[in-house]
């Protein structure tokens, strides 16, 4: 796995809800200039240390787990960024005050099942 030093301060922590700080890990969502702060696996757990989801000493051994099993470090990137576009979709409803489509309340549900 390519390892790259997660440039300082990309991540801020502003909105009191883990949930919500997963979904700023995108600047511009819904548009042609879309910004996605998590680049790798590495850039996903320093996030989640940041975000107090792991200790330090976790972040330090899920890292070197993902430098070893690099495939696997690749589908849980893959599985956190689409978590994040479900919990966005969820939360967009319900601020438009509409439901949310199925879609991504099934994708959080089994996500939830898996934690």
């Amino acid at each position: 796995m390519e390892q790259q030093a997660v440039q300082e301060g990309l991540f801020s922590f502003v909105a009191g809800n883990i949930s919500l700080e997963l979904v700023n890990t995108v600047n511009n969502y819904n548009s042609s200039t879309r910004r996605d702060k998590l680049l790798n696996y590495s850039y996903l757990v320093e996030w989640a240390r940041g975000g107090e989801v792991l200790t330090q000493e976790q972040a330090r051994e899920l890292t070197r787990r993902g430098i070893e099993q690099e495939e696997e470090a690749e589908q849980v990137l893959a599985r956190a960024r689409l978590l994040r576009d479900n919990v966005h979709a969820i939360f967009t409803a319900v601020a438009l005050e509409r439901e949310p489509e199925t879609g991504p309340i099934e994708g959080l549900n089994s996500e939830l099942g898996n934690a």
